[in-house]
């Protein structure tokens, strides 16, 4: 007989909930440095649905909240972070200067998000691009220091992780 552990074995308490960017009130200057996942979630008695698809799910549920996710430079913190969007009005803005030909890859340029206003209703969001540049030298150095995987949010993993050295490999 199979024992039943109330927690998997070998489990250890999390040491941090990760890098995660946190909109504050006014101008967030960021650039995105990797592709977006996009999820789609339901609270439901509490639970917690989510999907992979690369649409919309099917399934009927009452309004599903559309969530991306993306590995981001925070210029105010000066460091790589995980961005979390489910405002529409970021999204869209977002999805509006990918699709124009002059601004294409929001990978390429900065974003400002600037935030205003308190609460569910009174909070607002515009979105400014900058002109397109290069990625600058401490950006590009924390770059080859980390490995992205957004997909491990889907499992609970930590997206940004340290790139293993080469001087902690067994042989």
């Amino acid at each position: 007989m199979t024992k039943e552990t109330f927690l998997p074995e070998g489990y250890q308490i999390s040491q941090g909930g990760g890098k995660y960017l946190k909109l504050k009130q006014g101008s967030n200057k960021l650039r995105i440095l990797s592709n977006s996942i996009v999820w789609w979630e339901d609270r439901e008695n509490k639970v917690v649905f989510r999907t992979k698809e690369k649409q919309e799910p099917k399934v009927v549920w009452d309004k599903p909240k559309e969530f991306w996710a993306f590995a981001a430079w925070s210029y105010k913190d000066e460091e790589i972070t995980t961005l979390v969007v489910t405002q529409k009005t970021i999204q869209q803005a977002i999805i509006d200067l990918y699709q124009n030909p002059d601004w294409g890859d929001p990978k390429e340029y900065d974003l400002t998000i600037n935030r205003t206003g308190e609460g569910m209703d009174g909070t607002k969001y515009t979105v400014q691009p900058s002109p397109k540049k290069d990625l600058i030298d401490k950006q590009k150095e924390v770059l080859e220091s980390v490995e992205i995987n957004m997909e491990v949010l889907f499992d609970g993993g930590e997206p940004i992780t340290e790139k293993k050295s080469e001087d902690n490999l067994p042989f």
